[in-house]
């Protein structure tokens, strides 16, 4: 059985493409654009009579509702880091606890704190899940609860998966043998 990568690695690659997305976050293309200058746009727009179906009036009002949310984005926050697995809010085992404390560590006090979203906590604060509602938004009800709960400024969510690849090589024949089966190199196994 040959693997690409080790978990750690794939942890600190994924750690790493999430730091990029925050920091990417924290460069000059954040969005700084006034929610209400974008929502007058609107407001012109119903006056010249463009707004002309129901069901366009209730698209509209759920971009104003989306569109009044100010940008505030500001450091050094309380950063939760909400870790998903297998559709549930789970802990975060000690060795990727220790790459997140790491990279506060790296990036310095002014930048803040990483704080894990606790399932215990979040399950205290829960609600009855929502059967009209997906699942996936079931969850972020729930951590969004617990985020709250410990008093978080913002949570990253992140989900891990694996994916597996079997092939056979040209050996693989053998297999319909005892010795083939139990012996021979007969199949490559490639995880992600």
């Amino acid at each position: 059985m040959t693997y690409t990568r080790t978990i750690t690695e794939r942890a600190k690659t994924g750690l790493a493409v999430m730091l990029l997305a925050i920091l990417a976050s924290c460069s000059a293309a954040i969005q700084t654009t006034s929610g209400s200058d974008y929502l007058a746009r609107y407001e012109n727009y119903e006056q010249a009579g463009a707004s002309a179906n129901d069901n366009a009036s209730d698209i509209d009002a759920d971009v104003r509702r989306i569109a009044a949310i100010e940008p505030q984005l500001s450091f050094p926050a309380r950063i939760g880091l909400a870790r998903i697995e297998h559709g549930r809010l789970q802990t975060i085992p000690s060795d990727e606890g220790a790459i997140w404390q790491d990279l506060a560590e790296t990036l310095g006090p002014e930048f803040g704190t990483f704080v894990p979203v606790s399932p215990l906590i979040a399950e205290m604060v829960a609600e009855p899940w929502n059967d009209s509602q997906s699942a996936a938004a079931n969850i972020i009800a729930d951590i969004r609860r617990g985020a709250a709960r410990q008093h978080l400024d913002y949570v990253m969510v992140y989900e891990l998966a694996a994916a597996s690849h079997e092939r056979a090589n040209e050996i693989a024949v053998a297999d319909l043998t005892i010795i083939g089966a139990f012996i021979l190199p007969t199949r490559g196994v490639k995880v992600d």
